[in-house]
């Protein structure tokens, strides 16, 4: 018997693979890929100014943000959300002194609370 040969895939061809650190993920994978990380700011005025900007980024948070009937209750009530978002971040540095239990709020969370 013949051993069926698989079509090389295409130059295009593009995975992305997201996966938290775990023992059983296959180390050849690791290996062979290239690796990104987002890392988050290191200071609350380096957050918040992450926040504005991937916000201004971002052509429908951008849209959302620019079209609130009430803009001046809306810019101090986002500004509040993003300043309690900087500071959970900057707490979770601490470890079990930050919290007692962890809890990672991300940009998609901060997101979601914003709509």
């Amino acid at each position: 018997m013949s051993k069926k040969t698989e079509p090389p895939p295409h130059p295009e061809f593009r995975l992305w693979l997201t996966s938290m650190s775990v023992d059983y993920f296959p180390q050849t994978i690791l290996h062979n890929s290239l690796k990104l990380t987002s890392e988050p700011p290191k200071s609350i005025k380096s957050s918040m100014l992450r926040v504005y900007s991937n916000m201004n980024a971002s052509k429908l948070d951008k849209a959302f943000y620019e079209d609130s009937s009430k803009p001046h209750v809306w810019q101090p009530l986002f500004l509040s959300l993003s300043f309690f978002h900087a500071v959970v971040r900057e707490r979770r540095r601490f470890g079990p002194l930050g919290w007692n239990k962890m809890y990672d709020f991300n940009d998609s969370d901060l997101r979601i609370s914003m709509r």
